[in-house]
């Protein structure tokens, strides 16, 4: 087998090329040392000297800047939340008529309902439904 240094740098040592540290000493005698080991930097150097942001869409001299919006987040922002009317009693009654269709009080994936209910708005009072 040929010697080491054919396959790897001088300045260089691994691991397996070292005599195994003490385990029980002080940090500075454990971490100390004289390696070094110089890595390239791929992502972080890259952007140093090529990196150009991206101009924000203009539109007719207007900078359009919209704050990002989640998928779960309403539709429209500009009001308040949407309040909805519930009369308890009536609603476990449509549930058991339209969802639980065997008769067990239970309503699962088996059952043949719709699994959907109109909920009427507070503020339309009953009536927009969503």
């Amino acid at each position: 087998m040929p010697p080491a240094s054919l396959y790897h740098p001088a300045a260089v040592t691994f691991l397996d090329d070292q005599a195994p540290r003490p385990v029980n000493v002080d940090a500075a005698t454990y971490y100390g040392g004289n390696e070094s080991f110089h890595r390239s930097r791929t992502y972080s150097q890259s952007q140093a000297h090529g990196y150009k942001p991206k101009k924000l869409p203009a539109f007719q001299e207007d900078w359009h800047l919209r704050p990002r919006r989640m998928s779960h987040d309403e539709k429209s922002v500009s009001g308040p939340p949407r309040r909805f009317l519930i009369d308890v009693e009536e609603t476990i009654r449509v549930i058991l008529e339209q969802e639980d269709t065997d008769g067990d009080f239970q309503i699962s994936v088996t059952d043949a309902g719709p699994k959907m209910m109109a909920l009427g708005t507070a503020t339309s009072n009953g009536f927009k439904t969503f």
